[in-house]
């Protein structure tokens, strides 16, 4: 019996296997074939064009939406159930495989053996899961690539047939449209295999003697993917690659742009999955970085002339010489971080670093802005910064700055150490030239609460600048006494807790400071209050004033300035002054001055000095640094009259004890 001429158009077939979780869906969309008998035997030949909407194997799907041209000869045995190709070709995405073998539907158990003819990177990429072949989609190759396999054994809904791949490439070459790059030279060979259990746990995937040459650079190496239940990997790559090459060909996702050359020494074997559990990761080699530089998306300043070399070793990493540019600000990096292999591939893995960090300038506003600060601040044209401390930093940094700016702030010769760890830095002995003078820093920042930044400081003072201080905190946002009154070399001790949000902005409210000043060659220039006093001094004189030393202890607490009585020995006079300041610009200040002082000397009337010598003039002022008053300060006239009339009734009751001691003599 035979059958010639069968025609099937337009015919959808569809079948699912939910025990085996298979599913098929093809769309015939023109087909001839033909068909004999002999005995149980069933010849059938035949020819078309077959559109596959999924194959799907578990959750993985095959040959989505793809145009299959089929020719075969099979035989089916009617009584056996078994289908045998004696013939098949596939043409799929401009690529050809021949399949052999048999179907045993009876017993569940398939037989084939499949290669590719004239294949291609195309061709491969067609056989691979829908998910995997998207990212290679765009990709071209030339040259010899070849795969030929086997697939055996049962499929039943327990069981999935063993599956044996070999493939390699000769002088090919690969290469993306869009970015006109190309590997070339590419020379493997390959091997997949589903292993003795046919389980994913006995899975393999090797690459071997691998060569491929980037533009001018080559790079060669093996490498092995195996037990697909816990992924583990041996990895040996050694050569050089252009980064920009590296980059146009792979990903844009977190680069934008990158130039230089990375030279490759390494050797990475052991499990992927769960590696904070099986620590099973070792790797060992180096990385060289060559004039690299490169732009990560998002981000404002490049990363230019990056030099160094890291070197692995049992999984830590060594920090040699790493030099190069943030933006306008510089770097010279050696170090050592502990275990890197569990901080790339384990979540919020805290590590561990010991450096040493040069530079000759840091921008902190240009850095800040941009690649260091958070995602929601950074905004285009903003002036914002947030500042974090990541709780998977542990950093012991030795620095040494010759010039830091941070908005009015310059800093020069900058060394001392900070330690970070559990969201708390901790700066030792920092030491550092700024406003004239030099200073010295203890401290502790600690960012743990989310949305405060505590800061404890003890600090020295020498012969800072008086004005720069001013100028550098911008009058510390009050226009009363400001910079250009003020002159003199300040020296202090200075021990301060205040806290920040986290864009840096401080919390006036918090801070509390004792602070033991003493100034020296001291000015105070054209300032409102003391040039107020003009009718009792020389105008000249009150707008210069000038004094050698003046020292005090001032405390700062609840938003006021405690400032207790100092003698301030000028070229007016000996002046003592006490009082309070508020951070909402109420003041209360008290002075006593030699009355000698602030009478004006007229040239016509003389007077007796002497009847002047040990009066004081008393006075206050009072209101607020835009609306103050000047005048005799009352209480301190109450109480120094009761003194010296207490003190007076004193000398008088000894003087009659001292007479009535006499006259008992007599």
């Amino acid at each position: 019996m035979s059958l010639q001429n069968i025609k099937v158009e337009r015919t959808k077939v569809d079948y699912a296997d939910l025990r085996s979780d298979y599913h098929v869906a093809l769309y015939v969309q023109e087909a001839k074939a033909e068909l004999a008998q002999t005995g149980t035997i069933l010849e059938i030949s035949g020819e078309g064009d077959i559109l596959s909407d999924e194959i799907k194997i578990g959750k993985r799907v095959f040959f989505d939406n793809k145009q299959i041209e089929v020719h075969s000869e099979l035989e089916y045995d009617l009584q056996r159930k078994r289908y045998t190709f004696k013939t098949g070709e596939l043409a799929i995405d401009k690529g050809e495989f021949e399949i052999v073998g048999g179907v045993d539907v009876d017993q569940k158990r398939i037989d084939l053996d499949f290669k590719g003819i004239n294949t291609s990177f195309q061709t491969i990429n067609s056989l691979l899961s829908s998910d995997l072949s998207k990212y290679f989609s765009a990709y071209r190759s030339k040259g010899e690539i070849y795969f030929a396999g086997r697939v055996s054994g049962t499929y039943d809904g327990q069981h999935l047939p063993k599956v044996s791949i070999d493939f390699g490439a000769k002088n090919a070459s690969f290469f993306h449209p869009e970015y006109k790059k190309q590997i070339k030279d590419v020379n493997f060979t390959g091997h997949f295999d589903t292993g003795k259990r046919n389980h994913r746990s006995t899975y393999r995937l090797d690459f071997q003697d691998f060569y491929c040459s980037l533009e001018d650079k080559s790079l060669r190496g093996n490498f092995v993917l195996f037990n697909f239940d816990d992924y583990a990997i041996d990895l040996n790559l050694v050569g050089e690659a252009d980064v920009n090459t590296l980059l146009l060909l792979f990903s844009r996702e977190y680069v934008k742009t990158a130039l230089g050359v990375l030279k490759m020494d390494l050797h990475i074997n052991g499990k992927l999955e769960n590696p904070s559990l099986t620590r099973n990761i070792q790797a060992n080699g180096s990385l060289g970085f060559q004039n690299i530089s490169f732009v990560l998306t998002g981000e404002k300043l490049p990363f230019n002339k990056i030099n160094g070399v890291l070197t692995l070793r049992n999984n830590d990493l060594a920090i040699s010489n790493l030099t190069g540019f943030v933006g306008n600000s510089d770097f010279i990096l050696n170090g050592f971080i502990n275990d890197i292999s569990q901080i790339l591939l384990t979540k919020d893995k805290t590590y561990q670093m010991q450096a040493d960090f040069k530079s000759q300038y840091l921008d902190f506003d240009e850095l800040l802005r941009s690649n260091f600060a958070s995602r929601d601040t950074a905004q285009a044209k903003a002036a914002k910064y947030e500042f974090t401390i990541s709780p998977t930093v542990s950093l012991d940094l030795n620095c040494e700055i010759e010039n830091l700016r941070f908005k009015r702030f310059e800093g020069r010769s900058i060394f001392g150490n900070i330690i970070i760890k559990n969201e708390i830095a901790q700066l030792n002995k920092v030491s550092f030239s700024a406003m004239g003078g030099r200073v010295k820093v203890d401290g502790t920042v600690n960012s743990k609460n989310k949305n405060v930044i505590e800061v404890w400081t003890d600090a020295n003072l020498f012969n800072i600048n008086i004005d720069s201080v001013f100028y550098v905190f911008k009058n510390f946002n009050q226009d009363w006494l400001v910079d250009k009154n003020l002159k003199g070399q300040l020296d202090a001790d200075v021990n301060l807790y205040l806290t920040l949000n986290k864009n840096l902005v401080f919390n006036s409210h918090s801070l509390v400071a004792n602070i033991n000043t003493s100034i020296t060659n001291g000015q105070l220039n054209d300032f409102e209050p003391i040039m107020k006093l003009s009718k009792f001094v020389e105008e000249e004189s009150l707008a210069k004033m000038r004094f050698s030393q003046m020292t005090n202890e001032i405390r700062i607490e609840n938003e006021k300035i405690f400032l207790p009585e100092m003698e301030i020995k000028s070229n007016v006079s000996n002046i003592l002054v006490r009082g309070t300041h508020t951070f909402d610009k109420k003041i209360d200040y008290h002075l006593s001055v030699p009355l000698k002082s602030f009478i004006k000397i007229s040239k016509k009337r003389d007077y007796n000095q002497n009847a002047r010598q040990g009066m004081n003039l008393l006075l206050k002022i009072t209101g607020t640094t835009s609306d103050y008053s000047i005048s005799f300060d009352a209480e301190a006239i109450k109480d120094r009259f009761t003194k010296d009339f207490k003190d007076e009734g004193k000398e008088w009751k000894k003087s009659s004890i001292r007479n009535l001691s006499l006259l008992r003599r007599h």
